[in-house]
């Protein structure tokens, strides 16, 4: 995958989050990041991680997270609470051409 593939990737990616917002009249998402995921044996970047931040007064089950993952086209994804935070994270992988 070249760096233009991977900028329109990331373009996607964002423009997903922006559209998993809308579809709540709150902010059902707090805060996000996109940080890299690397490979820890060759440390080469395989792709990104889309880490969500998840207002925790609304009810989440596996469709719509299900629909969020087709939606930012991620590999998988997993739950986890740091610090009484709910949060989800996304694996988007770089396919290969």
């Amino acid at each position: 995958m070249n760096e233009k593939q991977k900028d329109e990737l990331l373009k996607h990616v964002v423009g997903a989050i922006g559209a998993i917002k809308a579809q709540f009249e709150v902010e059902v998402i707090k805060d996000y990041e996109i940080p890299p995921l690397v490979n820890t044996k060759t440390m080469q970047d395989i792709g990104f991680g889309v880490k969500l931040q998840l207002n925790t007064r609304y009810d989440y089950d596996e469709e719509m997270l299900t629909q969020w993952k087709n939606m930012l086209k991620a590999d998988e994804w997993y739950i986890s609470v740091k610090r009484n935070q709910l949060h989800v994270t996304f694996k988007v992988r770089y396919k290969e051409d």
